[in-house]
C-alpha cells in the first residue's frame, strides 16, 4: 500500500521496538570496529527520534549523516517547492523551481530524462558514476563494497574516499 502514498503522509510502523532492534544489530556487528566508541552514541541519540512521520525521521538521518560527513549541501524538500509533475517533468520542475543549471542524477536516470527539455532550458545534466572506494573492513578478507554507510563510517575517518569537492 505503500506505493500509492506519498512519503510525507506516511507513518513508521511503532508496534515493534525497530529502533532498539536496529541499534542491536549494529551494536552486536560493530562492536569491534575502530571507531565504534566514537560513533554508536551518536547514532543512539539519532534513534531517540520518536517521530512516526517516515518522511521525518528519513531527513533527519539525512541531516545526520550530511553532518557527519562535513557535506554542507543545502538541502530543499520538494514538498516545499509547490510542483505537481511527474518523472523528467518532476526533476526538470525541481531544477527551474531552484535555477539549477547542473542536474546530477542517479544512472538509471538515462531512461528517463526528457534531456532535450534540459538541455534547452541550459540545465547540464550529469549522470553518476560512482566506483566504490576501499577502505578497510573489520573481518579482514576480500573487500565487500557498498556494504552500508555505517560499515564505511565505523571503520574509517577518511571521508575524501567518498566526497569529491
Amino acid at each position: 500500500w505503500h506505493l500509492y502514498k506519498v512519503m510525507k503522509d506516511m507513518l513508521i510502523d511503532e508496534v515493534t521496538n525497530w529502533r532498539r532492534k536496529h541499534l542491536n544489530a549494529i551494536f552486536c556487528k560493530y562492536k569491534k570496529a575502530p571507531f565504534f566508541s566514537e560513533n554508536f552514541p551518536k547514532l543512539e541519540k539519532l534513534y531517540e527520534n520518536t517521530d512516526s512521520n517516515f518522511s521525518n525521521f528519513v531527513f533527519k538521518q539525512l541531516e545526520f549523516w550530511l553532518n557527519e560527513f562535513g557535506i554542507g549541501t543545502k538541502i530543499i524538500l520538494q514538498s516545499t517547492l509547490n510542483i505537481d509533475a511527474k518523472k523528467s517533468d518532476l526533476v526538470y520542475d525541481m531544477c527551474v523551481s531552484v535555477n539549477a543549471d547542473h542536474y546530477l542524477s542517479g544512472a538509471m536516470g538515462a531512461g528517463y530524462l526528457n534531456e532535450d527539455k534540459f538541455r534547452k532550458a541550459g540545465i547540464k545534466i550529469t549522470y553518476q558514476d560512482y566506483h566504490c572506494a576501499e577502505y578497510p573492513q573489520l573481518w579482514g578478507g576480500p573487500f565487500i563494497p557498498r556494504l552500508s554507510v555505517v560499515d564505511f563510517w565505523m571503520n574509517t575517518k577518511d571521508y575524501s574516499l567518498i566526497i569529491n569537492k
